[in-house]
């Protein structure tokens, strides 16, 4: 896992450079096509934090793309852009994957329901740091 500043999205396949993407390394071969990006709030990671006194950073969490200043339910089953990268419609919130899972019962409790939120990419198109969450 690493962090970039910008990001190639390709609706059906995931983020260019990701695992899924590139069918390398560790990846469920039953991914379903609604959680092509999964976003993690900042105000998450750091919620979890607090509650059982585990601080991860935001690459530690696996997840796609780290927000900050839209917590991920008010995201729930509406569509919005991120960037120019067109209309993820949200699935549901999604919960710790196996490797976090692995990684002890204080991080997964921590986790539970603050884990994310799954998304399709409908457009293709790049998104960078910093690009503004647009709902509708």
């Amino acid at each position: 896992m690493g962090e970039v500043n910008k990001v190639h999205a390709v609706p059906g396949r995931g983020l260019e450079g990701e695992r899924y993407l590139s069918e390398t390394g560790t990846f469920a071969s039953d991914r379903r096509r609604d959680s092509e990006v999964t976003l993690m709030a900042l105000e998450d990671l750091r919620a979890m934090a607090l509650a059982v006194g585990v601080t991860l950073s935001p690459g530690d969490v696996r997840r796609n793309v780290v927000t900050q200043g839209t917590g991920r339910r008010a995201l729930v089953g509406l569509e919005f852009r991120l960037g120019v990268c067109g209309a993820p419609s949200c699935d549901p919130l999604s919960e710790p994957c196996r490797h976090l899972a692995a990684a002890g019962a204080r991080i997964l409790k921590g986790l539970v329901h603050r884990s994310g939120l799954q998304a399709q990419i409908r457009t293709e198109g790049v998104v960078h740091v910093g690009d503004v969450i647009v709902i509708g």
